[in-house]
């Protein structure tokens, strides 16, 4: 039996649910011998999935799993070698990072930016497995056709609302300002932007002065597909750095897979979904989202058939059976 222990035991935080909480599920309902990390059998696992858990306690576990021959598995989905403004918390982060690569027999990381740079940062001889994010919500169904006039638009924005090491979040809205305010200022109707995070305050500080019409709405697991069902596209501005360009493509699939069309910068994960949003092209994307919602949603849906085929949980799952089934000890149960 392997253990996965997760950063936190919290369903809400989105790593949690990624990078344990979906692919735990699956690989279970396959009947593969995982679950749930329990303290109380720490000492009996054949191996244990440490996600995002790398902390002088984790460290600690890893060498008691080493010394009776015990498998270790870290799994990545955050570049916290990032650290522009030399924050001390984050050079401790990296100390003990490097410490668990090095306890390690099986490095997974969410994307292939990513497990270049742990690569280079660790100066490892082979570079970690990778094993994307799934789709969150595999039950949406695409909203009706959105055709016709409508009195109001929304737009969509959903994220953190920003990381300490780093320039990313909330106030990437802040760098298409002003291509939001000339395309809504020439819409048809009201053009309202929704924003969907954790952080009211960082709304209020930073969006809601723009002179563009806007709410802010508290992010929930339960009521998210609800609230994303009714936008017409979703944005997602991302600032260019190490520690975002080494994301997923989470949000932007989440929002194609719900039908909903995106306009975005082009994050290296991104690039595989080009044909079914507008990338890096804001004013003529955000014109065609308003203008000819026709055209916008039809690439959005052709994004949600290539995810079905690719991006479901049990896709996810699957690649995860592959890197954990040639563990010692551990039977597929294929």
């Amino acid at each position: 039996m392997l253990g996965w222990k997760p950063k936190s035991f919290d369903p809400t935080v989105a790593s949690v649910r990624y990078r344990c909480m979906i692919p735990l599920r699956e690989l279970q309902s396959v009947n593969f011998p995982v679950e749930l990390f329990d303290s109380q059998k720490a000492d009996s696992y054949q191996g244990v999935i440490f996600s995002k858990c790398y902390e002088p306690s984790d460290q600690d576990l890893a060498r008691r799993l080493r010394s009776r021959g015990a498998s270790v598995v870290l799994d990545l989905c955050d570049n916290h070698f990032y650290n522009p403004f030399s924050l001390p918390a984050y050079v401790k982060a990296r100390n003990n990072l490097l410490e668990m690569i090095g306890l390690a027999d099986v490095i997974v990381c969410s994307t292939p930016t990513l497990a270049d740079t742990v690569t280079a940062e660790a100066a490892l001889g082979e570079p970690p497995e990778v094993v994307g994010d799934p789709v969150e919500f595999p039950d949406v169904q695409p909203c009706a056709n959105r055709t016709g006039e409508r009195s109001c638009h929304k737009l969509m924005w959903f994220g953190i609302h920003g990381s300490p090491n780093a320039p990313c979040g909330m106030r990437d809205i802040l760098a298409i300002a002003d291509v939001l305010r000339d395309v809504f200022q020439t819409a048809k109707g009201i053009v309202e932007l929704v924003v969907c995070s954790n952080s009211r305050e960082e709304y209020d500080r930073s969006i809601a002065p723009l002179k563009i019409a806007s709410s802010y709405v508290d992010y929930s697991v339960e009521e998210f597909p609800g609230l994303l069902s009714g936008m017409d596209g979703v944005i997602l501005p991302v600032n260019r750095n190490p520690f975002t360009w080494a994301k997923s493509h989470n949000r932007l699939t989440t929002a194609l897979f719900a039908g909903i069309p995106v306009v975005a910068d082009a994050v290296p994960s991104y690039q595989e979904f080009a044909e079914f949003c507008s990338l890096e092209d804001w004013s003529s994307g955000l014109r065609e989202l308003l203008f000819d919602p026709v055209k916008a949603q039809q690439k959005a849906l052709a994004g949600r058939d290539y995810i079905m085929q690719r991006w479901m949980p049990r896709n996810v799952a699957e690649r995860w059976l592959q890197v954990l089934s040639r563990l010692p000890g551990v039977a597929s149960p294929l």
